[in-house]
């Protein structure tokens, strides 16, 4: 999905991590044809080449011994996250965590796998998961955003405080659409804050306005450029 592209970008460079720690992890266990195998996954993943990766893998988890193997099919999952082949990340990702639930990278995957798949609930319930577990303020801003489009509003509001309770850096930015629907950068401090006014207003328009104007306005101050921000203030000004 376009507008999760910066956040996949992210969650990518950690899954890599995952990819290639399995493979170095495992190389000393292996039969001289399974390093050459071995070797040929590990350059299709580094010329992005996932077709084929996902060729070697699927081969190899036919195998019974490997099969038992789930870091294999943690690879498989993130291959085909990495392909955006989504429905077939999720099947393994379902059926790893039925075997281990407490696999954060796993519920990642999933999670990412159900939202480009245009499955809200899904995703925000895969969301509410990984959020405990990660403490990562990326994975809170996104669930806030699910709950805000379920209408989950104290459930998004909750996520919006929680996300700003967790270590981030001023550095740290997600992508945020404007009215042109153009993406701007902006921090996830700000964006939380964005969010937060959004949800006041939407719980109760006359009785939260002040606090939705206060919230904008500290957005802003954190990203003077913040356009939808900036809209949504103005709006609210016209109303007082």
């Amino acid at each position: 999905m376009k507008k999760q592209s910066s956040l996949f970008r992210n969650a990518y460079q950690s899954l890599l991590f995952l990819c290639f720690s399995t493979l170095l992890g495992a190389c000393s266990n292996y039969t001289q044809e399974e390093k050459f195998i071995a070797q040929m996954y590990r350059q299709s993943i580094d010329s992005e080449n996932y077709a084929t990766a996902a060729g070697i893998l699927e081969h190899w988890l036919a195998s019974d011994s490997l099969a038992k193997n789930s870091h294999w099919q943690d690879s498989l999952a993130y291959v085909y996250l990495k392909m955006e082949n989504y429905g077939a990340c999720e099947a393994v990702c379902t059926k790893l965590l039925e075997k281990d639930s407490f696999k954060v990278a796993v519920i990642e995957m999933l999670a990412l796998s159900l939202h480009s798949q245009g499955k809200i609930p899904q995703a925000a319930q895969a969301y509410q998961r990984l959020v405990p577990k990660s403490r990562n303020v990326h994975h809170a801003y996104i669930l806030a955003q699910l709950q805000l489009e379920l209408n989950q509003l104290f459930s998004a509001l909750s996520t919006v405080q929680f996300a700003l309770s967790l270590s981030y850096l001023p550095s740290d930015w997600v992508e945020v659409y404007t009215q042109e629907n153009k993406c701007q950068r902006v921090p996830v401090e700000a964006a939380l804050i964005y969010l937060k006014g959004v949800v006041l207003e939407k719980l109760n328009p006359t009785q939260n306005k002040q606090l939705a104007k206060e919230a904008y306005e500290q957005a802003i101050q954190l990203a003077p450029e913040f356009l939808v921000a900036k809209k949504k203030l103005t709006d609210l000004i016209a109303t007082f």
